[in-house]
């Protein structure tokens, strides 16, 4: 059995990581503010999609050696082209 987690926060951030053994559960979550007072900290800059500016130039970062290059993709049948059949039938569909 998991133990309740408790985290107080004086300031909030933007993501939160949630527990490895948390993930993937059925669980309850609830933001209660301690008080009115709004932060000291100035407000994280943040994109025009709402991501904090600068994350995914630190997530990216990770790759020390030469460049990768993605290699030439196969094309491949639409949906509307593939025929599906099962022991000669086609499968029903509910």
């Amino acid at each position: 059995m998991t133990l309740p987690l408790r985290q107080v926060y004086e300031d909030m951030p933007s993501m939160l990581m949630i527990p490895a053994e948390m993930r993937h559960k059925r669980v309850e979550v609830i933001l209660f503010p301690l008080d009115d007072v709004e932060s000291a900290k100035s407000e994280l800059a943040v994109d025009e999609f709402g991501w904090p500016v600068g994350l995914f130039d630190k997530l990216t970062k990770g790759w020390q050696g030469e460049p990768m290059e993605r290699a030439a993709q196969d094309v491949y049948p639409s949906c509307a082209d593939v025929k599906i059949s099962v022991c000669g039938k086609s499968p029903t569909l509910y």
